[in-house]
């Protein structure tokens, strides 16, 4: 059952090309007369039409979006979802990410939006048990702007291809979370709590738990993973599985910051009995986000 069915959408969708304002205020603070000119692409224009002009100081603001507006996760499980920020006045500042009405036992992975990013990746990694019915949860975003705390509540959307170009986030009513039962018991990955330090030149190594029944034949592989950073090597020693970053100084530059999230599969051991085809590898699930920064030397 897809619990984001038979919900009414927003008629006003968000283009995801125009995060930003596709007209940015006017920052001057030169004394003149200065003249605005709009015009309508379409070439339309009359007494009929509307148009508002703000004249003011730069009024620093955000607004959030989730995107899917549904998640569809076993338990133990992680789902990866991404967070967009609608930023206005010049805001750029970090914004902290927090489930709102969430039962205990949700988990919430790498949930910052990074200063002067638009969207981050995160992942949210369910309980033990399932629940009967879909949860209407909500995720929420604090940042300072000018001295003082702001929290805004993140708009449920889905991202709409229009025109085979343009994506738009159509936003949704609510966003909903359904958990169900695992009858093959999958892994409870254990969440990364500090950030993950990339440096040019350097090996970078993180240590992952792996529960025991999974000792053997783990590998891991990155998802979606930002321009410059790769997986080197991947070994495994009883329950712990040590993951070597690669990282590419001309590509992933210092600054960089977000989160890494890697899927995780069994490999099968090998088959010799003849006229028999290779087994394929068993999907484990997704490892809940790790939080990471490119550095300098």
């Amino acid at each position: 059952m897809d619990p984001s069915r038979n919900r009414r959408s927003a008629p006003e969708p968000l283009c995801l090309e125009h995060l930003r304002s596709p007209f940015p205020p006017l920052l001057s603070s030169a004394p003149g007369t200065y003249f605005l000119s709009v015009a309508d692409t379409l070439g339309k224009g009359g007494p009929e039409y509307g148009y508002r002009l703000r004249v003011s100081h730069p009024r620093p603001d955000f607004d959030l979006r989730v995107t899917p507006s549904s998640l569809n996760l076993r338990a133990w499980t992680a789902a990866v979802f991404t967070v967009y920020a609608l930023r206005r006045g010049g805001f750029g500042g970090e914004i902290a990410l927090e489930l709102k009405n969430a039962p205990a036992g949700f988990v919430l992975g790498g949930g910052t939006v990074p200063a002067g990013q638009d969207k981050v990746r995160v992942t949210l990694t369910a309980p033990g048990h399932p629940f009967e019915t879909p949860l209407s949860m909500q995720l929420a975003g604090r940042a300072s702007i000018d001295g003082r705390e702001a929290t805004r509540i993140a708009v449920p959307a889905e991202d709409m291809e229009r025109a085979f170009a343009y994506h738009h986030l159509v936003a949704e009513d609510a966003w909903l979370v359904r958990v169900v039962g695992g009858a093959a018991g999958p892994v409870a990955w254990r969440p990364v709590e500090k950030r993950l330090g990339l440096r040019p030149g350097a090996i970078t190594a993180l240590e992952l738990f792996v529960p025991p029944r999974f000792r053997n034949g783990v590998s891991l592989a990155l998802n979606e993973p930002p321009e410059g950073i790769s997986v080197q090597s991947v070994s495994q020693e009883r329950d712990v599985v040590r993951v070597v970053f690669a990282l590419d100084s001309a590509k992933a530059k210092p600054g960089l910051s977000g989160n890494l999230i890697l899927d995780a599969f069994r490999e099968p051991a090998p088959d010799a009995a003849a006229g028999k085809q290779p087994r394929k590898r068993q999907p484990l699930g997704v490892l809940p986000a790790i939080p990471f920064e490119v550095l300098a030397k």
